[in-house]
């Protein structure tokens, strides 16, 4: 018997759904982010606003009222079966040139606190502008570099 697809609405709902289920629904394609679907001689209309693919998440819309949805295959449910699904804390402590390169521009100073993927400094690397992000939340404890500095791959930029 084929595994079900765990559905979580607004994260205080689920249910689990079999593949020949939804292959059933008559669902028809308006657009990439518009569908129509009839179920039981009940219509349907599907407004796909946000996807966020890697984690199986989206927001939708059903007739016009809005859902947050989770869809867990067989495989993610594997995964939280066997307890690796648990949030994995990362510990970085200095930014490091991915490339020589030249400092343009430093977006904070000792002291500012940021967020995962805030650009923290764009180094120019073959005159290529790269922007470089936060791996993670926290506090810029050291700036090693200033703007215009010459840097080699590998060296300390921050530290965190």
């Amino acid at each position: 018997m084929p595994n079900p697809f765990v559905i979580k609405i607004n994260e205080n709902r689920s249910f689990e759904v079999l593949p020949e289920t939804l292959a059933q629904l008559d669902i028809v394609s308006i657009d990439k982010n518009h569908w129509q679907v009839l179920e039981d001689g009940i219509s349907y209309h599907i407004h796909l606003i946000s996807l966020d693919y890697p984690n199986r998440q989206m927001q939708l819309t059903v007739n016009g009222e809005a859902f947050d949805v989770a869809i867990d295959d067989r495989y993610a449910q594997l995964i939280e079966r066997m307890g690796l699904s648990k949030d994995v804390v990362i510990e970085v402590k200095d930014i490091k040139a991915p490339m020589p390169g030249l400092v343009l521009k430093i977006n904070y100073k000792e002291g500012d606190a940021f967020q995962k993927d805030d650009p923290l400094l764009i180094l120019e690397a073959m005159k290529m502008e790269n922007i470089i992000k936060a791996p993670t939340d926290g506090i810029i404890a050291k700036i090693l570099v200033k703007e215009g500095d010459s840097v080699e791959k590998g060296q300390i930029l921050m530290e965190l």
